[in-house]
């Protein structure tokens, strides 16, 4: 009998019938993201890569993708205000020619991004030159003839106060 079982286990091994194997179920494609190498049965459940930035804290997070592929940007924000009057201030990022207008001005205190009258800009992580120019006789002008740059940080507010 012992001869049997063992010859029995040796013809399994050798010929691989399906009724002397155990079933073992999982994704059994190799191009898929969860393949199981182990699986010898489909079962339906293999997903594809999904590429994209699998970062939530970055600007294009993609909730859908299960695979990084190194395109996660940051961003962060540069607020610009003033304690003087010196009426409406037109603010140009010099680098992306993106413009807003501080409309007042505050006397008390550093005012938060993006509160009334600041000129708030979310950009890219990185160093920035700017413009900024009102609209008095003569002009006052700020910035960028003067190599005035910010550095904007991950998930931040830079205060820039033009006086």
């Amino acid at each position: 009998m012992k001869y049997l079982i063992s010859s029995l286990i040796f013809f399994c091994l050798l010929v691989s019938l399906p009724s002397c194997r155990t079933t073992i179920y999982g994704c059994t494609d190799p191009t898929a993201f969860n393949y199981n190498p182990h699986a010898n049965t489909n079962n339906g459940s293999c997903i594809p890569f999904i590429y994209g930035c699998t970062d939530p804290n970055a600007a294009n997070y993609n909730a859908s993708a299960n695979t990084d592929d190194g395109s996660c940007t940051y961003t962060g924000q540069v607020n610009f205000w003033t304690p003087t009057n010196y009426g409406p201030i037109t603010v140009t990022i010099t680098q992306t020619g993106s413009t807003n207008t501080i409309t007042q001005y505050y006397t008390s205190g550093i005012p938060t991004c993006n509160a009334a009258g600041c000129a708030t800009f979310t950009l890219p992580i990185g160093t920035y030159s700017f413009t900024a120019t009102n609209n008095a006789t003569p002009a006052t002008t700020w910035g960028y003839s003067s190599t005035v740059s910010f550095t904007v940080n991950e998930n931040s507010c830079t205060n820039e106060e033009l006086q």
